[in-house]
């Protein structure tokens, strides 16, 4: 059986899908262990590592948005489970910040 150029191309893109699939699959592991690596509760500078914001920023703008979580009884305490749920939940926020402006 003589293979054809539609062949060749199938095998192609199964081969790309393929290496993908594992490139995703090993960011996706890189991703959990930097989640999971970082301490049960935060401080400014892991906010900021975190973020990708500058520490200014940090104490002048995202700890102040509403719903950011905070330890009650601990000034620049913040538990990190919390932190990346409202991250998950507010990404256009901190994308904001990051741009400078508003809500």
């Amino acid at each position: 059986m003589d293979v054809t150029p539609m062949d060749s191309f199938a095998a192609a893109i199964k081969q790309l899908c393929a290496e993908a699939a594992a490139k995703g699959y090993e960011q996706g592991i890189e991703d959990a262990r930097e989640k999971y690596k970082l301490p049960p509760v935060l401080e400014n500078e892991d906010l900021s590592r975190i973020f990708k914001l500058d520490k200014s920023s940090v104490s002048a703008k995202l700890i102040k948005l509403p719903g950011f979580p905070k330890l009650k009884y601990y000034r620049g305490k913040y538990p990190t489970s919390a932190v990346l749920n409202w991250m998950d939940e507010n990404t256009e926020y901190v994308d904001k910040i990051r741009e400078g402006g508003k809500r």
